[in-house]
């Protein structure tokens, strides 16, 4: 899941949020990647559409004309060609045209199998290509035997029609195959134009961002897209979820990281630009996206390996039906019911239904926001038994508003010095906090620590004071009014405390956040699959159940 696991201790969450960064700076270091300028090159590369067989390259462009011409020389082809024993048109010298359009076929539409096969034969693992090869090259050759037969006047049966949908069939597939690889490219594009085409240097000029160079101080206005990653000298908020899937914007300061492809919000912010090309975090995830595509999953492996047994097979079975059938009959119909192996076994389904498979995975998922690193691991998707999933911002909308601010103390503005604690949090529940806060005022703060699993604390004004969650009051035994809490946390409320040097609880804050409108139907779709829900928060029990229950 995109969002993180929030809480009433969500500091916790945000060292989690920074520890993340640092691992990301940490991949920038460790990964070799292409230059982001040249990912257009790269994209220039995916439209040449162009796909390994058997360790031979194939043009896209290429099959789908071959594709075209097999299938008008195959409609003639079929009308004239007998067919379980009928044909629908039948003339003078029919024979010598089948002869003429299956050899056009042969020859013209079936080279990229030859291709393949020629590679499959050079690496010695016959698979697909190799068996379709065999396939048509015998339906071919027992073809121009029968007609030459049947133009001496011996009834023969030829194989014309066969061979013409056999190649049209396997060119289908291989195509829906390389536009499902060529979809990889699509991501790419996709990717690539999370960058805008030009940067704004702090100078006034504008220039195209391969003229970019590390230690350049750019100029992002509002509401445009990050050209390159870089630390921001101000502050601004901004939106990641293009590149990270949060959905929240990040409230950046000054030093902190910003990546391009990334949208800046409605404040302008200089950045100096720290990171280009090979080392960029967008040319990070397109290379793992380029990666992944280019890998065969689990299935598509097995089907090769399928395809190379078959072609063993009916190697073996072929070879024994002309033996056999020589010997109890006679060579002309050994001949005829081996070739019909070799044609059966010609896998047309094998070699249309994977490839068809992995076309519709890879589109259906780019469209809902997918970019898929393993497809093995989506083959164990029906396997799955249960979901688990985060609470704010996943089922619920992460829209916290205070709801109540309850003081035990005339003495202590709590609203004002939780805001102040946590006015360097993104979380939601922090933000809720500063941003109910702001007409008060700003109180100074020093000192501010994230407490693990409990959450925050720091100096506001030279007192000390803790902002922590339920469990903590409980298992420190803390004095409070649990009867007072109890109200709020039945209504489904989160409740932050305040505490101060001296471990007394000076009041707390109640926010409330809803489940997202159509959470209750997936959790239901869940449930009819059989999929256990799992909810994972690290907010206090009650709120968790009043959530659970309404879902």
């Amino acid at each position: 899941m995109s969002n993180k696991t929030h809480s009433s201790n969500h500091d916790e969450m945000m060292a989690e949020h920074h520890h993340n960064h640092e691992m990301m700076d940490m991949e920038h270091e460790n990964h070799e990647m292409h230059n982001m300028h040249n990912m257009d090159n790269m994209h220039d590369m995916d439209n040449m559409d162009m796909m390994n067989h058997g360790g031979h390259m194939m043009h896209m462009g290429d099959m789908s004309k071959k594709l075209k011409v097999a299938i008008i020389l195959m409609i003639p082809l079929l009308l004239i060609s007998p067919i379980a024993g009928f044909t629908i048109l039948k003339f003078p010298g029919s024979e010598i045209l089948q002869l003429i359009l299956g050899t056009i076929i042969f020859f013209y539409s079936g080279t990229p199998f030859f291709s393949g096969a020629k590679g499959e034969l050079k690496s010695r693992k016959p698979a697909m290509m190799m068996l379709i090869t065999m396939g048509i090259t015998v339906a071919y050759a027992y073809s121009v035997y029968a007609t030459i037969m049947s133009l001496n006047g011996h009834m023969g049966m030829n194989f014309w029609f066969e061979l013409a949908t056999l190649i049209v069939i396997m060119l289908i597939g291989h195509l829906i195959e390389m536009k499902a690889i060529m979809g990889a490219g699509d991501a790419l594009k996709d990717l690539a134009s999370l960058v805008p085409k030009k940067a704004h240097l702090k100078s006034g000029k504008d220039v195209e961002l391969s003229e970019l160079k590390v230690g350049d101080l750019l100029l992002v206005k509002e509401n445009e897209k990050i050209p390159a990653d870089g630390l921001i000298l101000s502050e601004a908020l901004v939106d990641e979820s293009m590149i990270t899937g949060e959905s929240r914007a990040v409230n950046k300061k000054t030093n902190d990281l910003v990546y391009g492809g990334s949208l800046n919000q409605n404040q302008p912010f200089e950045m100096k630009v720290t990171t280009l090309g090979k080392d960029s975090f967008l040319n990070q995830v397109a290379e793992l996206v380029k990666k992944a595509q280019a890998q065969k999953s689990n299935l598509e492996n097995m089907a090769d390996r399928v395809a190379g047994y078959l072609f063993y097979a009916a190697l073996i079975v072929g070879i024994f039906s002309l033996v056999f059938w020589t010997i109890s009959s006679n060579f002309s119909f050994a001949l005829l019911l081996a070739v019909s192996v070799f044609v059966i076994a010609c896998p047309h389904a094998l070699g249309l239904a994977v490839p068809l498979v992995v076309s519709r995975l890879t589109s259906i998922s780019a469209k809902n926001g997918l970019l898929i690193q393993n497809r093995t691991s989506l083959e164990k998707i029906n396997t799955i038994k249960y979901a688990l999933m985060d609470k704010t911002g996943t089922l619920t909308d992460g829209k916290f508003i205070v709801r109540n601010v309850i003081n035990f103390t005339d003495e202590t503005d709590i609203l004002q010095i939780m805001a102040a604690l946590e006015g360097s949090s993104t979380h939601p529940i922090a933000q809720s906090i500063v941003a109910a806060a702001k007409p008060l005022g700003n109180l100074k703060v020093e000192a501010v620590e994230n407490i693990p699993g409990v959450g925050i604390k720091g100096q506001v004004n030279q007192n000390f004071y803790q902002i922590v969650n339920y469990k903590y009051l409980r298992e420190n035994q803390l004095s409070y009014d649990e009867q007072k809490i109890a109200q709020y946390l039945d209504l489904g409320l989160t409740v932050s405390f305040l505490i101060n040097e001296q471990q007394d609880v000076l009041g707390f804050i109640a926010l409330g956040d809803s489940p997202k409108a159509d959470a209750k139907a997936f959790i239901n779709g869940l449930l009819a699959q059989g999929i256990t829900p799992v909810m994972l928060t690290g907010d206090n029990k009650e709120t968790a159940k009043k959530i659970a229950s309404a879902l």
